[in-house]
């Protein structure tokens, strides 16, 4: 049992720190408590997106669209810095490949 309880510790690291998380050992290096609201802000945001994949069916299709979650992300950074999009859903239709009308 003890095993599979790392194992599964060792995946759920591994997804915050290589799949565009950036989640570092080095947070904690900062000043006063800047390493844990660092890796709060992370694991909320992996959170608000696992929550997202689950719920969200243009969410879904806008990220299956990208191979790696880190590839979304930049995706999703360009996108927002090139154009502002009127809603959520237009943004995520525009990642997917369905740009809106308009």
């Amino acid at each position: 049992m003890r095993v599979a309880r790392w194992k599964i510790e060792n995946e759920h690291n591994n997804v915050l720190k290589h799949r565009g998380y950036n989640l570092e050992h080095n947070f904690g290096h900062g000043k006063e408590h800047a390493g844990e609201v660092f890796c709060l802000l992370n694991l909320l945001a992996f959170l608000f997106h696992s929550i997202q994949d689950k719920a969200d069916e243009e969410y879904r299709e806008a990220r299956g669209s990208f191979g790696r979650r880190d590839a979304f992300f930049w995706a999703l950074r360009y996108e927002i810095n090139r154009y502002l999009q009127e809603d959520w859903q237009g943004l995520l239709q525009t990642l997917a490949g369905n740009a809106p009308d308009g």
